[in-house]
C-alpha cells in the first residue's frame, strides 16, 4: 500500500471513531448489577458483566424502590439495583436509580 493511500486510510479510520464516540454520548445507558460502593455523590454497581462503573448523583437523578419514590438513602452495598445514566466527557451522572421492593418475610 502506498503512503499516501496508507495516511489517507488512518485519517478516515480516526474520523469515523472520533464520530462514533460522540454519537454515543447524549443518550440513556442502562447497568443492572450489586451495588459495590456508596456514597452521597456516586454508585458504583459491578454489572452482571463483571465490570465495575461508578456514576454519579445528580439534584435531578430520580430513585425508585418498587415502583415508588425514594431517595438516595435507599441504596445500600450489595443490593441489587438497575441504572439508567447519560455520559458526557467520560462522567457518568444517573438519570434513574431503581432498587427492587423489599422482600415480605416469608411465613414459618
Amino acid at each position: 500500500m502506498n503512503p499516501a493511500r496508507l495516511a489517507w486510510t488512518a485519517a478516515v479510520a480516526t474520523t469515523l471513531v472520533t464520530l462514533e464516540a460522540r454519537a454515543h454520548e447524549g443518550h440513556e445507558h442502562k447497568v443492572m448489577g450489586t451495588v459495590a460502593a456508596v456514597d452521597a455523590a456516586h454508585v458504583e454497581v459491578r454489572g452482571t458483566d463483571g465490570r465495575l462503573q461508578s456514576i454519579r448523583f445528580a439534584p435531578t437523578t430520580r430513585f425508585v424502590r418498587g415502583g415508588k419514590p425514594s431517595d438516595a438513602g435507599a441504596v445500600r452495598p450489595e443490593a441489587r439495583i438497575v441504572v439508567k445514566f447519560t455520559e458526557a466527557k467520560d462522567t457518568k451522572i444517573a438519570t434513574q436509580v431503581e432498587l427492587p421492593s423489599t422482600a415480605p418475610t416469608p411465613a414459618r
